[in-house]
């Protein structure tokens, strides 16, 4: 998995505390839920560190990995643009940003 995060994007995350978590939660039996957080959401799911451009992306230990991630920042409104193998995380199954507030 090629994972790219953007200089500007790890300063934000970076402010934030250096770490961004992604996961997935069910919904139903054939959905699931991304969700992002910049402090452990705290909920029984186990992550993996990746280190890149000095702050940790928190992969979920059961995400499917994709053959890309790139991590950005939009300016207006300034907030966190992460593409999933191209596709927005969160409009791919609904999106919900916890543990931190603001993205």
């Amino acid at each position: 998995m090629q994972l790219v995060v953007t200089p500007e994007a790890a300063e934000d995350i970076g402010d934030r505390g250096g770490r961004l978590y992604l996961w997935q939660e069910p919904v139903g039996k054939a959905w699931v839920t991304d969700h992002m957080a910049f402090i452990d959401p705290s909920r029984g799911t186990s992550f993996i560190p990746n280190w890149v451009g000095g702050v940790a992306v928190m992969l979920g230990e059961d995400l499917e990995l994709p053959p890309s991630v790139r991590i950005s920042l939009s300016r207006i409104p300034r907030r966190l643009h992460i593409e999933w193998n191209g596709e927005p995380w969160g409009r791919r199954g609904g999106a919900d940003l916890e543990g931190g507030g603001g993205g």
